[in-house]
């Protein structure tokens, strides 16, 4: 028998556990599923390892006890790791220990489930907060193949990627050999009609949206009610490739090595050519209080409690690096700027930026919106290649849009076991993912 873990935070959203359970049930004898539970305790119809400590007892900090499993786990990076998590960890640069000692106490639940299940593949939700970047060292030295598993681009969907998240992803890497994914004027015609019937809940369901601050008159108060307006959103920049900064952050963001300083450069711009910047941290920003240091962003209003859609409305560009906001975006037919690379970069909707150099050009070009006319053209065919070759159904959306759903996702698990990544990704690339 053959057995896949899924490593995750399990218990954070129920549909998790809900869909691996059906997808555990589609699966033959000949394949196990193991669930690996990163935060509090769940049960399911399947061999479940909740990773979740309690009553710690060391004699050792958690910072020295955290130094020693990594130093004896994946000593080669032990010092890099280090590093991510003290950033992860830290709000404001207040680390907080207890997250250390529970990541230690994490790693080493992964190591005994590897143990215990001897899994033939695994896959991790998010490629990129630290315990995962962990478990993938750990996975690569044991010579174990693993992929990752996430929400989707598209409201109700989730996706498998076989080699790597957002702008490593092929999706990325390889724009011109995604939008050769063949798809008929059927595919078109239910990616249309998809889009047409999605609403604004739908379309932003990740994070709870709440306006504690008119847009408006924090532009006035200001002083910059009579500017352009740029919208630009932040992203969780130690869960999305950025920090710790290395020789893979290009890959997301060619340019800036984090949310804040796209931000200065944003602002120093704004006051160069005369446009204002709307700027919304990541809900779950390390630095919340940075509305504080508004003197430094003399061209900027920060606004933490405020709703994208509020955001969107008083704005005439919208900007990011790598948030997936940017889908919300472009879905409501809005100009959007690209300063890195995810999913829906180098597909003919937004204006992608390379250099440093050319921002400004493309911020010219971002307002004056020569896409207008093809955007949403090029939007239904991304939808529907996305539906054929990426996507599978969620079971979180109020409609039947995708018709690969769990007996798909356990047939494309089945091919990670039988195949190489390169050739599930050839696969993909044909649209001739079951």
């Amino acid at each position: 028998m053959k057995t896949v873990l899924f490593s995750a935070y399990f218990s954070y959203r129920e549909e998790r556990m809900k869909f691996m359970s059906k997808v555990s049930e589609a699966l033959s004898g000949d394949v196990r599923i193991v669930v690996l539970n990163l935060a509090q305790t769940v049960s399911a119809n399947m061999d479940v390892v909740n990773a979740v400590p309690s009553n710690i007892q060391s004699d050792l900090r958690p910072l020295d006890r955290l130094r020693k499993i990594l130093k004896r786990v994946v000593p080669n990076r032990a010092g890099w790791f280090e590093k991510q998590a003290l950033g992860e960890f830290s709000i404001n640069g207040q680390v907080n220990h207890n997250q250390l000692a529970t990541l230690a106490e994490r790693i080493k639940s992964f190591k005994r489930a590897l143990v215990l299940y001897e899994p033939d593949h695994v896959f991790l939700w998010n490629q990129f907060n630290v315990f995962h970047r962990i478990a993938g060292e750990i996975l690569k030295e044991q010579g174990i193949p693993f992929g990752f598993f996430h929400d989707g681009v598209l409201p109700g969907s989730i996706a498998l990627d076989f080699d790597a998240e957002m702008g490593a992803s092929w999706l990325a890497q390889r724009p011109e050999q995604f939008l050769e994914i063949p798809v008929s004027a059927d595919d078109l015609s239910r990616a249309e009609a998809f889009i047409d019937g999605l609403n604004g809940d739908e379309a932003n369901r990740r994070h709870v949206q709440q306006d504690g601050v008119d847009v408006t008159e924090a532009l006035a108060m200001r002083g910059l009610g009579d500017r352009p307006v740029i919208f630009y959103g932040g992203q969780n920049d130690w869960h999305a490739g950025l920090r710790p900064n290395d020789s893979e952050t290009a890959l997301h963001s060619p340019i800036f090595s984090d949310s804040e300083a796209g931000l200065a450069e944003l602002d120093r711009l704004g006051g160069e050519y005369g446009f204002a910047v709307i700027y919304k941290p990541h809900p779950l920003t390390r630095f919340p209080y940075l509305f504080l240091e508004a003197n430094n962003f003399p061209n900027s209003v920060i606004l933490n409690s405020v709703s994208i859609n509020a955001s969107f409305g008083a704005s005439n560009l919208i900007s990011t690096i790598a948030s997936q906001l940017c889908y919300l975006a472009v879905l409501q037919d809005r100009p959007t700027l690209m300063l890195g690379r995810n999913q829906i970069t180098g597909k003919g909707m937004t204006y992608d930026v390379n250099t440093l150099e050319e921002l400004p050009e493309k911020i010219e070009e971002g307002q004056a919106d020569p896409l207008a006319g093809s955007r949403r053209e090029n939007l239904i065919r991304h939808v529907a290649q996305l539906e054929k070759s990426y996507l599978f159904d969620y079971a979180t959306g109020n409609g039947d849009y995708y018709r690969r759903g769990v007996a798909s996702f356990a047939l494309a698990i089945k091919l990670s076991l039988e195949h190489t990544k390169d050739e599930v990704l050839e696969m993909q690339l044909r649209g001739e993912m079951p």
